[in-house]
């Protein structure tokens, strides 16, 4: 998971630079001006939904040395709901402006920054059954964590990684 973290990292940062060289080179403007942007109301909720994961898998974590696995389980799939949540009003944000990413630069990155945070979600999801397997077969608690650390490593990677896409 450290790696897939650092790559992540990297292709986040590579997308960054992107956003700001492609606004520091547009000599019409940045934004298209028939288009407005997205709204405050759709991207408080995001972020409020991606703070909300952070505590629920926080919360998991802190359960998980105290042995409460029903409950584990049920918060860290309730973090993995929040963060499609937030995508999807994140998402959803930039739909309704209609930005289309085909017609300007500022759309594209905006889209992919999305679509990246997607790739990260689809990730965490399949970890997630992955752990949610392994503890209906009764192969996680206290002592046994790996299986539940390595979600929990990348969700903290991924709920930063969506405020500061927001």
């Amino acid at each position: 998971v450290a790696v897939l973290n650092i790559v992540l990292a990297m292709i986040f940062a590579c997308l960054v630079f992107s956003y700001f060289f492609l606004w520091s080179n547009q000599p019409g403007g940045w934004t298209p001006p028939d288009v407005p942007l997205p709204g405050l109301g759709w991207t408080a909720l995001a972020a409020g939904l991606y703070l909300l994961g952070f505590v629920m898998m926080s919360s998991a974590h802190h359960l998980m040395g105290k042995g409460g696995r029903p409950v584990v389980i049920l918060l860290m799939i309730a973090a993995l709901l929040a963060l499609l949540a937030a995508l999807a009003a994140d998402g959803w944000s930039l739909y309704r402006t209609g930005l289309d990413p085909e017609m300007s630069a500022y759309a594209a990155v905006l889209y992919m920054f999305v679509a990246l945070e997607g790739a990260l979600a689809f990730t965490l999801a399949l970890m997630a059954g992955f752990t949610t397997a392994r503890w209906m077969a009764g192969l996680l608690h206290a002592q046994r964590r790996p299986p539940f650390g390595r979600p929990r490593q990348l969700y903290h990677y991924a709920w930063p990684q969506g405020l500061i896409s927001l």
